[in-house]
């Protein structure tokens, strides 16, 4: 390399020639852009206190909304189980220690005068009241198993209003016949509130039937 203006032979580092002064065009030094000359586009850089944005997230209400909604209503079965239940066990109870001692037909007096007339009518009684303690047992058994959600709960239950039916129609059955063998008529036996309570208890049979029907998933264990 040498100096334009001097002659002197120059290394190619030097940007000043040493002899004269002029200043040297370094070729390994890029130009400097002009300003017609495109310019790379930078992605623009994120200011230091911005945050990036994501959508928002679902809040917890709700996420449980549509669980909530989808849920099947458990007051029915809530009710069975805190009281319905215990105290359809607690009045069969009572009414199979009546039935067994006999104060079913009126006070101790008239329960042995009663008999007295109508032997037959005493083993009836003392049927109808074992049966009676039998209900009792299915009807707690029923509610523990409900409790519980075990599997075989629905079928208690529908068992236990079937059970309860059956001994209410039994007893006015039976008590059409020994009446009859007595020479009584149907005309004077008090039968409806057996008949009631037979009804009673098959409308909740099917009633109970469809309600656990449609809750079959929760009771799994």
């Amino acid at each position: 390399m040498f100096c334009p203006n001097c002659g002197t032979d120059l290394t190619d580092a030097l940007r000043f020639c040493p002899n004269c002064g002029t200043r040297l065009a370094n070729p390994e030094t890029p130009a400097a852009p002009q300003q017609g000359d495109a310019q790379p586009q930078q992605p623009p850089c994120p200011l230091p206190n911005q945050q990036p944005q994501y959508p928002p997230y679902p809040q917890q209400a709700d996420l449980q909304q549509p669980l909530q909604s989808s849920a099947p209503q458990m007051n029915w079965y809530k009710f069975l189980i805190y009281f319905a239940l215990f105290a359809s066990a607690a009045i069969g109870f009572i009414n199979a220690i009546m039935f067994l001692i006999g104060t079913i037909n009126g006070s101790p007096a008239e329960a042995r005068l009663f008999y007295a007339c109508f032997p037959a009518w005493r083993i009836l009684d003392i049927i109808i009241g074992v049966l009676m303690i039998v209900c009792v047992a299915l009807l707690l058994l029923t509610r523990f198993r409900l409790s519980g959600f075990h599997k075989n709960g629905p079928m208690l239950l529908t068992l236990s209003y079937a059970a309860l039916a059956t001994v209410n129609l039994a007893y006015m059955v039976g008590a059409i016949i020994v009446a009859s063998s007595y020479g009584i008529g149907m005309a004077e036996l008090s039968l409806f509130p057996t008949i009631s309570n037979t009804v009673s208890a098959l409308v909740l049979m099917v009633l109970n039937l469809v309600y656990f029907g449609k809750r079959k998933a929760l009771f799994n264990k």
